[in-house]
């Protein structure tokens, strides 16, 4: 997912090689620049009949795909040809029917093959039940301290879920926490002491979490403080550092972090 230049219908997708070459698979999505940084397509994730899932922030604007899901068929899009565009949009849904001022940030499919969608406007996850199309609030985070919770990064084991927290303004360092999420919606602490966490992720090879630091807020905002965390057995070490704010991480299946 790309974010666009802060204004118009600039963000969009794109996909990828394993070699690193980079084709728009769709265009015209909405972007705007709320605050820090330009926001747009702010996540992407594989459903489970392949069709991909995008993600679009509510602060992306007016546009009537603001804060929704959307449900997109990758099927006939053929790499450097022309990118696909919203007439390819096959359905969505919007977060917005049950978190007035929402601001969808991640998705994964749950428990029943349901999608789970992480809010970081509402501090909360949203269900979409897959077998009658129904939106639900599945779990709400309380604040940390002053601040709010600021949900973002979201990841599903099979038994439960991970969610990082980033932290809302002043953004404390140390403030930040990841929760591990039981199928009731009941939260625990899983790691604390954790500072501006955007994504995390389960390696398939050890079963450790590995957790992104997008930067620190100094005053102001410090984006050579972006970190790659490892997390495992209460033990936190920091495996990259001085990354300029980076987004978002996921494995592939031989255990490369991407």
């Amino acid at each position: 997912g790309e974010q666009g230049t802060g204004s118009g219908n600039t963000a969009k997708v794109s996909m990828v090689t394993p070699g690193g070459q980079v084709y728009p698979f769709l265009t015209g999505l909405p972007s705007t620049a709320p605050a820090f940084e330009p926001v747009g397509a702010q996540d992407v994730y594989f459903d489970i009949d392949g069709k991909l899932l995008v993600v679009i922030s509510n602060d992306a604007g007016s546009d009537s795909l603001c804060g929704r899901v959307l449900f997109v068929d990758t099927t006939g899009f053929i790499p450097g040809g022309t990118p696909f565009n919203r007439n390819n949009i096959v359905s969505s849904f919007d977060i917005g029917s049950i978190f007035p001022g929402n601001n969808p940030y991640r998705i994964t499919v749950g428990p029943d093959n349901d999608l789970f969608v992480v809010d970081a406007s509402a501090n909360a996850i949203a269900r979409w039940n897959r077998s009658n199309g129904s939106l639900s609030s599945f779990t709400t985070f309380p604040p940390i301290g002053q601040s709010e919770a600021v949900p973002t990064g979201i990841v599903y084991t099979g038994s439960n879920f991970y969610v990082g927290t980033l932290t809302g303004l002043p953004v404390p360092i140390g403030a930040a926490k990841i929760y591990n999420v039981d199928l009731s919606g009941n939260k625990t602490i899983h790691q604390g002491g954790l500072t501006a966490i955007v994504d995390v992720a389960i390696s398939p090879i050890d079963g450790a979490m590995y957790a992104i630091q997008h930067a620190e807020f100094g005053p102001p905002w410090l984006n050579n403080k972006g970190r790659l965390f490892k997390i495992q057995n209460g033990t936190v070490d920091t495996l990259l550092s001085e990354m300029p704010r980076p987004s978002g991480l996921v494995f592939n299946s031989n255990g490369d972090l991407f």
